[in-house]
């Protein structure tokens, strides 16, 4: 079962569909955006409490402050709302994909399918958490006595948008673990578990840890390091081996892809 040959264009249009469908949809239930963004809020306040307890008795963590750690935890809220928006909605029902037979109305549309399965809903509201997490960013910065140049804004923005993408990669791998497994559910434990870890510096973590969240869950390379590229003391040298990184995933991603399909049964056989 192959995809269809189809260029970005097609792609683009079909993104533009799925989203303007999400919005339409979102518009009827407006409590809902309230909602998310209230949770948001809640789930930025729990996450800093610690921090600020660690920081009533000291002025800095192994060379982190308190304004640098709330932009870690920032660029950590920001990561969340994308993947709660983008990337969740679609690998937490690969399961019933698998076991309800959806995926056999996704491999008989007129688009490329891997990318469909991936990108096919879309949740507008959850992008409301950004808000409080661009707020504790700026707070952080402020904090922290930092004022970044151009330069130092647009690395921070390039390792954050090379850690989305990376940190999707594998969601969707683990999410293809669906083919294989009755039940994924602790996929989205794990996961819960490592978003929960990047809202702190790696500094924080021991060696092991920090070569996971920087390599195996790329988490770190859209939280620590963007937040380090504010500070100065992060450069292009090591941008080279994450896109590396995301370009290696990219192709496990479709071998692993293709294997599923490969052991996939169709729900109507």
């Amino acid at each position: 079962m192959r995809d269809p040959g189809r260029g970005i264009g097609y792609r683009v249009r079909i993104a533009r569909a799925i989203a303007g469908q999400a919005l339409e949809r979102d518009m009827q239930f407006r409590a809902q955006a309230w909602t998310t963004l209230a949770v948001g809020l809640l789930e930025v306040g729990v996450a800093i409490i610690p921090a600020l307890l660690i920081f009533n008795t000291t002025t800095e963590v192994r060379g982190w402050r308190i304004g640098e750690v709330l932009m870690v935890t920032g660029f950590a809220q920001l990561l969340n709302a994308f993947l709660a928006a983008v990337i969740a909605p679609n690998q937490t029902k690969m399961s019933d994909y698998i076991r309800e037979g959806d995926l056999d109305l996704i491999l008989i549309r007129p688009a490329p399918a891997q990318w469909l399965a991936a990108f096919r809903w879309f949740e507008p509201a959850e992008l409301l958490a950004a808000i409080s997490g661009a707020a504790v960013l700026v707070v952080g910065a402020v904090r922290a006595g930092l004022t970044p140049d151009p330069w130092q804004i647009g690395l921070a923005v390039v390792w954050f948008v090379v850690g989305c993408v990376a940190i999707s990669l594998v969601w969707m791998n683990l999410g293809y673990l669906a083919f294989w497994l009755t039940s994924s559910d602790q996929v989205r434990a794990f996961l819960d578990t490592v978003l929960t870890a990047g809202r702190y510096p790696l500094a924080f973590y021991p060696t092991a840890v920090r070569v996971v969240l920087l390599s195996i869950v790329p988490i770190g390379l859209a939280t620590t390091v963007p937040a380090q590229a504010l500070r100065g003391v992060t450069d292009l040298s090591g941008l080279g081996i994450a896109v590396l990184i995301i370009v290696a995933l990219l192709i496990i991603t479709r071998l692993h892809w293709s294997a599923g399909l490969r052991s996939y049964g169709s729900a109507s056989s």
